[in-house]
């Protein structure tokens, strides 16, 4: 049975969704899963670790992040009114 995986919300150039299958069968059995380059977060949606550790060079990218885990609601109406029409 093929394993169903999640894809970020996010698209990003160099995205490892494609590759998260290969990527798994290289990761360490370990409490925490720590990412240098989370990019669009497709290789932390698809495992089950108890922490992660997420970093990318992108600070905007981060900021996001930090977002959408701490207001996410919030995130969802803002984001829902600039692609929904309100009329």
């Amino acid at each position: 049975m093929v394993q169903q995986r999640s894809r970020a919300f996010l698209k990003w150039a160099g995205g490892k969704y494609n590759l998260v299958s290969q990527i798994q069968q290289h990761l360490p059995q370990a409490d925490c899963l720590v990412e240098p380059f989370v990019g669009a977060g497709s290789v932390f949606l698809n495992t089950q670790y108890a922490a992660y550790r997420l970093n990318d060079i992108n600070a905007d990218l981060i900021e996001l992040y930090k977002i959408v885990q701490q207001q996410a609601e919030r995130y969802i109406a803002d984001a829902r009114a600039l692609f929904v029409d309100s009329a």
